[in-house]
């Protein structure tokens, strides 16, 4: 099923548009989900971005206090954000964390 960018997502991945490329992160996001919110893999992935759950939650990284909103657009749009300065720091490219990378 196909989902239409919601507009809060659009928003949630510009906020962030002095850092990353907003274009790039929405891509991501349509790869992992097709921009479904509410998405959730067989390995424990989560939201638009597909936020892994053993990697960023069990792990410590993100608390419950973000985790238990992880459906929300702005949440899961700081995680996906995280996730891909970590990448930055340490891969020198934030997007070779998601599999939907170029």
């Amino acid at each position: 099923m196909d989902y239409p960018p919601h507009l809060e997502l659009v928003q949630a991945a510009e906020v962030y548009g002095d850092h990353w490329d907003t274009g790039e992160a929405l891509g991501i996001a349509w790869c992992e989900s097709q921009f479904n919110l509410e998405a959730v893999s067989r390995t424990s992935d989560f939201g638009a971005w597909q936020i892994h759950k053993g990697t960023w939650r069990d792990s410590g990284v993100f608390g419950d206090r973000i985790w238990s909103r992880r459906y929300e657009a702005t949440a899961n749009a700081a995680m996906a954000f995280h996730v891909w300065q970590w990448g930055e720091r340490t891969y020198g490219d934030g997007w070779v964390l998601w599999s939907c990378h170029k």
